[in-house]
């Protein structure tokens, strides 16, 4: 499939070409105002017409319409109406009003569980684009529902698996960090286990038992999935400072280099990568008679720190 490598999106020239692993819509619901209406009745037109050829069935939606803009209006026009095979909610939305976002996401990612997805009316708005923007839904309606729009090949021939492992620091909750944890399950890295856990600011030790438990927990899995461990392990590691590297050294590496050894004695060889964005050089393509960004996907030289 060819495109435009400067834009690095390919998007548009899905429309009309199968996605790798697709899972179809059948029992859904759309949540819009009266006088979102006819937007919404817009988009699941356009939705119809570009994921057909891409290979994804969709059903009629249940529509619910209410009254007002009001953030308990969607909530509980989602929580009366789905049941245990509803598939995905999609919500048209006036604005990008985040305590309605939020409030939106917590219910059907915490208290019901249920893949959903929030379209702000201003991307609907202009209807020579609504093609574009259909597909990008529809991919996205495909994602959420445990498909897989696109795959490289990977030129690894032993079997992979990719973790990658990152902090957040809320402002509001001082004290406090998140932790997410990814695990790739197939060798595409097409699939992913995913965990997140809250730990003390700086306590790394307490770290350090999350770690074990999820590196345990994704291997557990992958060899679920696959009838045997990797026999390569890549670990990203993002949201480290310099002078944390040697805690990360203590409380991270060692515990999973124990796991591989004893625990479960997967012999699996194993990389720890340190993720860090604060660097000063910078690479530029040549043009024709200058030098511009490097456009998305290039590869640059190869550099390596070793501890």
């Amino acid at each position: 499939m060819s495109y435009i490598q400067k834009s690095g999106d390919f998007s548009k020239e899905m429309r009309g070409k199968p996605m790798h692993n697709v899972m179809h819509l059948h029992d859904w619901i759309i949540v819009s105002t009266r006088y979102d209406e006819g937007k919404a009745r817009d988009l699941l037109t356009n939705l119809c017409k570009v994921c057909s050829p891409m290979g994804m069935q969709i059903r009629n939606p249940k529509i619910i319409l209410v009254n007002e803009d009001r953030i308990q209006n969607y909530l509980d026009a989602c929580k009366y109406n789905v049941n245990e095979n509803t598939d995905m909610v999609c919500f048209i939305v006036p604005n990008n009003k985040k305590e309605r976002y939020d409030a939106i996401k917590k219910l059907t990612c915490l208290d019901i569980a249920i893949p959903s997805q929030v379209v702000v009316t201003r991307t609907l708005s202009k209807r020579n684009m609504l093609m574009s923007v259909a597909t990008k839904i529809g991919i996205q309606l495909n994602c959420k529902l445990g498909g897989e729009p696109w795959a490289l090949e990977i030129p690894f021939k032993a079997k992979i698996m990719v973790i990658g492992y990152d902090t957040y620091h809320d402002s509001a909750g001082r004290g406090r960090s998140a932790g997410a944890f990814i695990a790739s399950m197939n060798q595409l890295l097409t699939r992913w286990y995913s965990k997140v856990t809250f730990h003390s600011a700086g306590a790394w030790e307490e770290l350090s038992n999350y770690v074990r438990v999820h590196f345990v927990c994704a291997l557990k899995k992958y060899k679920e999935k696959n009838n045997c461990f990797p026999d390569l392990i890549l670990y990203y590691r993002d949201g480290v400072g310099d002078g944390q590297i040697p805690y990360v050294m203590e409380w991270e590496v060692k515990p999973c280099k124990e796991v591989i050894a004893t625990d479960l004695s997967c012999r699996a060889r194993f990389a720890f990568i340190v993720v860090n964005k604060k660097i000063n050089t910078r690479f530029f393509a040549p043009t024709e008679d200058s030098y511009t960004n490097p456009p998305p996907g290039y590869l640059g030289g190869q550099y390596r720190d070793s501890f």
